[in-house]
């Protein structure tokens, strides 16, 4: 019994040293110190980034420059430049102990003149098992004219905020929000919410592979927003323009829709398995054909419940549009007075 006892107290403190020991390793890496020197650089280092040791010098490139951003691993936030110049500020950081080949070392952003405008790039990287990180952040923020066009071509999220002449956005991980912009606009996460408020532009394109979408108080002549698994809210929508066109499909998700759609045009709005609510603003012209596979439908306060399928028909003004509104397993709720369904 007492050698039990004995070796008991000897894990005890065993595990207590280790405790320290690791402590005593965080509070040195942290104050700037570095651990090992390991063969092949490989082990303990802290994580770097030269943002804060080499500044960007903003760049002239006239009112409306084509702006390309390709930074996979960064969150990317646009705005307006108060200047007319393009400033670039990378924030990317970390304080912490890592372990990896090469260390930590994170590769800075370059900032090119080309022809057409400005080439804002950063290779991809690896940080390795981070073991202690007491703050860091992965972002880089871009001031631009208003009127440039901008393509992310890689992100992990991005924000954009004021650009006039066109958006295009690709995360590869992370959310996308795109607000008071015009022109064409194009947004798609592989994994993350996309959400565009305030926006105007003919051809309005937003995905998620996995993700939620929001649309609020949005114009467009061709919408097409699609998630392969979230919900959709879509609020103020405006089709206009001569043959208006809007796609809203979710593959698993609610779907909820409220605007203006006008005559001579073509929509669809459905979902795989979720239900859908409608509100069909005045101006609007189409004819609703509303097919459920399993659920109940209500149309302007119309109760229809069918066992199994469910499919109903209603014109709205001159009916000259053909609005199809589907779902694979939910109710449909229709209503034509421009008042939001919340069912």
């Amino acid at each position: 019994m007492m050698q039990m006892q004995s070796r008991r107290f000897a894990l005890i403190a065993m595990l207590a040293a280790v405790e320290v020991v690791i402590l005593g390793m965080a509070t040195f890496v942290l104050s700037g110190h570095s651990l090992w020197s390991w063969p092949g650089n490989a082990g303990y280092s802290p994580a770097q980034t030269a943002a804060g040791t080499h500044p960007i010098a903003p760049l002239a490139a006239g009112n409306a420059p084509a702006v390309y951003i390709d930074d996979p691993q960064s969150r990317v936030m646009v705005s307006p430049s108060t200047d007319g110049l393009v400033h670039v500020q990378d924030r990317t950081h970390f304080s912490g102990l890592a372990w990896g080949v090469g260390g930590a070392h994170i590769p800075p952003v370059t900032v090119t003149r080309t022809a057409a405008g400005v080439r804002i790039v950063r290779p991809s990287y690896h940080l390795g098992f981070i073991g202690f990180v007491t703050n860091g952040d992965q972002r880089i923020d871009v001031q631009v004219p208003s009127g440039s066009s901008v393509q992310i071509a890689h992100s992990s999220g991005a924000g954009v905020n004021g650009i006039t002449n066109g958006v295009s956005v690709t995360s590869i991980d992370g959310s996308i929000a795109i607000a008071d912009s015009s022109g064409n606009v194009s947004a798609h996460s592989d994994d993350g919410r996309v959400e565009l408020r305030r926006v105007r532009g003919s051809t309005l394109d937003i995905s998620s592979d996995d993700g939620s979408l929001h649309l609020t108080d949005v114009a467009a002549n061709a919408l097409t927003a699609r998630t392969g698994d979230g919900s959709i809210h879509a609020q103020g929508i405006t089709l206009n323009g001569s043959a208006p066109r809007a796609t809203v499909h979710s593959g698993d998700g609610s779907v909820r829709v409220d605007g203006i759609f006008p005559g001579s045009g073509t929509y669809e709005i459905s979902s795989g398995d979720g239900s859908i609510g409608l509100a069909l603003a005045s101006g609007s012209n189409a004819t609703i054909a509303a097919h459920t596979d399993d659920g109940s439908m209500t149309l302007d306060g119309q109760s229809f419940h069918d066992d199994g399928s469910n499919q109903q028909a209603l014109r709205v003004g001159d009916g000259s549009s053909s609005l199809r509104v589907s779902s694979g397993d939910g109710s449909i709720h229709i209503t034509t007075n421009g008042v939001p369904n919340h069912a």
